[in-house]
């Protein structure tokens, strides 16, 4: 199908997606029952072709809109147009043409970039993509890939960056050691001195952090100098990206005030939205940067849980004698107040603002006509960052399409610059690429992302545990679900055998789990009870007991002969007399509850009738007895029986996890249902516990 090329100045600049007709999609899958993915078209001119992905198919009838870089290619030309089948890229080395000190990571950024501008890259191919952050085209080449064309979308690609020449690498070396300060930043210390030049003079600015975890629901950072309190002041930011255009709170207001401090607090939106975002972080970072304006200067930084006061001045005598003097307004000892008024008079002048000064009023003395409050002060700085600040609107936002108007630059900061602007820089949390946060939708504010990370976690990723694909941006999700699994899982109690020296559980299930259904009545696992099972017709228990008498004869008066065996009630140890194992005996039956045994029924009309707990036998029953009314099931049965050579290399395991107090009993005999091994034991308690 022919189609006349057009440019189209709606699609990236520097991209091969084109928006191609409907028909062209329709002949596809006439032609191709099962399409590719993602489509790929070659366009054939009268001296050439090229291969182009697809943005959309929503172009007129007959002709296909370009971007700038297909249109340089192609011309203004009709081109034949035909499906293509290319095969994805599984390596891929690239160089970039020029040194682009803004890029510290490639392969992040290369990830972020490539695929959403480009759909097929050929080998030795030159390339461009537009950088929004440093507002240029970032050019690079094509060196080597694993065909020699390769589709970039939707593929796993081991990416490879070499250096342009050895002058191009060095360079590189050295500003990433220049930046790795943003990667070590040091913690705040408090009450230490901190030598700051002034901030256009420097490169790198003495920026600190503090976790934000550590802090109190209110906290103050407090700014303190023996200089002038005007040439110094401080921003903080909840990222490490804080300048004088990016920041959420600062202390370049507080002039007037005589005393600068900044108020976190863990409550407000922001910083509860911030801390929502990182909770699985293991620090929560505040970022503060201290900064001089004309000339050097030392400061320190100290932390309270106080709000500063504010100190009045003296607006009434100390004592009934003093007298106001009507120049400098100070209150005067009575006594001295005519040697203090004469001498006030021909020294000291009053301004109209009350402020007071020797001699006369100096010219750096200013008051600012434009502010209701009667703003004033001594210096020409101050003056300056006031007038910034406040008088030199219109304060609008020239990065992004917001039209709202701000009262003064600190309010444009905070409320837009530093919060909801589309040009914001931010470092993705999930491609890692410093990129503007975009203007986020109502539906992305809900899900605490901005717009670049909304798209970017549009990426699938496959869970560590149970494989199932999900959006990079659902992960914390999904794996919350697993979290919660494991913690109902933990909470559910599984039936163990009554055998006390056993570790099995009802129906010897799966590694992960159980049945929790007793296959015979006194609790026992299939393993300790299948020397006892018999197909009779027992009403009164009477054969079931006479079993388990004979069970514990045997194992009383003789033993198991297993060298491994640890039970306490086995022959192994000590070899029972037949007539104290019979009494013996009578004591163990008397802890099987349910069912109810001949020999403790007896034993109970016994106990009724004659009334008499003196006997140890009776003692022994005392528990049986007063619970025969109550809702007793198989669970509550005690007995002890001998163990085969792999449940007892169970119940050894079983007693080492246990004393380490890690895993709860239930978690421990679900990880050793059928398995013996201590590594795959640990492996599943570490994968299935919380």
């Amino acid at each position: 199908m022919s189609l006349t090329v057009s440019l189209s100045s709606d699609l990236d600049r520097l991209s091969d997606k084109c928006i191609l007709p409907q028909s062209i999609l329709t002949a596809a899958l006439e032609s191709h029952p099962s399409l590719p993915h993602p489509l790929v078209f070659r366009l054939h001119a009268s001296e050439h072709s090229i291969l182009v992905g697809v943005k959309e198919f929503t172009a007129p009838e007959g002709e296909i809109l370009v971007p700038q870089a297909v249109f340089d290619r192609l011309g203004d030309v009709t081109v034949h147009v035909e499906l293509a089948d290319v095969p994805k890229a599984t390596f891929l080395q690239l160089k970039p043409r020029h040194f682009y000190p803004h890029i510290t990571n490639w392969k992040y950024y290369l990830e972020s970039f490539v695929s959403k501008s480009y759909t097929v890259l050929t080998k030795k191919q030159k390339f461009g993509v537009y950088d929004a952050v440093a507002k240029m085209d970032v050019e690079l080449q094509v060196e080597d890939a694993n065909e020699v064309l390769v589709v970039v979308v939707d593929t796993d690609i081991e990416l490879d960056v070499v250096p342009l020449n050895d002058i191009m690498a060095a360079q590189q070396l050295a500003h990433n050691q220049n930046l790795s300060y943003l990667e070590n930043i040091p913690e705040v210390v408090w009450d230490a001195p901190i030598k700051l030049e002034p901030f256009n003079q420097v490169q790198i600015p003495a920026i600190h952090r503090l976790d934000l975890r550590k802090l109190t629901a209110k906290s103050y950072i407090h700014l303190t100098t023996q200089e002038d309190i005007y040439n110094v002041d401080l921003l903080a930011g909840l990222d490490r990206f804080v300048t004088l255009e990016n920041f959420s709170w600062c202390t370049m207001a507080q002039d007037p005030m005589g005393r600068k401090y900044i108020e976190i607090d863990k409550n407000s939106d922001s910083v509860a939205n911030y801390m929502l975002k990182h909770t699985d972080d293991t620090n929560c970072w505040v970022y503060v940067v201290p900064f001089a304006w004309e000339h050097a200067s030392t400061v320190q930084l100290s932390i309270s849980t106080d709000a500063p006061v504010h100190q009045a001045e003296q607006t009434q005598a100390s004592n009934s004698s003093d007298i106001q003097c009507t120049n400098c307004l100070k209150y005067i000892d009575s006594s001295k107040f005519s040697l203090h008024e004469a001498f006030c008079r021909r020294h000291n002048v009053r301004c109209s603002c009350s402020e007071v000064f020797p001699q006369s009023i100096p010219s750096t003395h200013w008051h600012c006509d434009l502010c209701e409050s009667g703003i004033h002060g001594n210096s020409s700085l101050f003056k300056f960052k006031h007038d910034k600040l406040f008088h030199g609107g219109p304060y609008v936002c020239e990065q992004c399409e917001d039209d709202g108007s701000y009262d003064n630059f600190i309010s444009l900061v905070q409320n837009h610059k530093a919060s909801e602007c589309g040009a914001k820089l931010h470092e993705c949390i999930f491609c890692h690429v410093v990129v503007p946060q975009g203007v986020a939708s109502y539906e992305e504010k809900f899900n605490n992302l901005t717009h670049h990370e909304s798209q970017c976690g549009n990426k699938t990723v496959e869970c560590f545990e149970c494989g199932k694909v999900v959006k990079s941006k659902d992960m914390a999700s999904h794996m919350k679900i697993h979290y919660l699994n494991k913690m109902q899982s933990a909470a559910e109690e599984v039936g163990r055998c009554t055998n006390v020296n056993c570790v099995n559980i009802f129906g010897q299930g799966p590694l992960n789990g159980a049945n929790t259904v007793a296959s015979n009545e006194l609790g026992l696992c299939d393993g300790c009870f299948g020397s006892l099972y018999a197909q009779v017709h027992d009403p009164t228990h009477i054969k079931l007991q006479n079993r388990l008498e004979r069970k514990y004869v045997m194992q009383l008066t003789k033993g198991c002969g297993n060298t491994w065996c640890e039970n306490v009630e086995c022959g192994n140890h000590r070899k029972w007399d037949i007539r104290l194992a019979l009494d013996h005996i009578k004591e163990l039956l008397g802890d099987i509850v349910v069912p109810q045994l001949p020999i403790n029924e007896k034993q109970k009309s016994q106990h009724n009738d004659n009334g008499d707990n003196n006997s140890k036998q009776s003692d022994i029953n005392t528990k049986h007895y007063e619970s025969s009314n109550q809702n007793m099931t198989p669970k509550h049965n005690r007995m002890w029986f001998c163990l085969n050579a792999s449940v007892a290399a169970r119940r050894v395991l079983y007693d080492k996890i246990m004393s380490e107090g890690i895993y709860t009993l239930n978690m421990i005999l679900k990880a050793l249902a059928g398995n013996s091994d201590e590594t795959n034991v640990r492996g599943w308690l570490q994968t299935h516990s919380v």
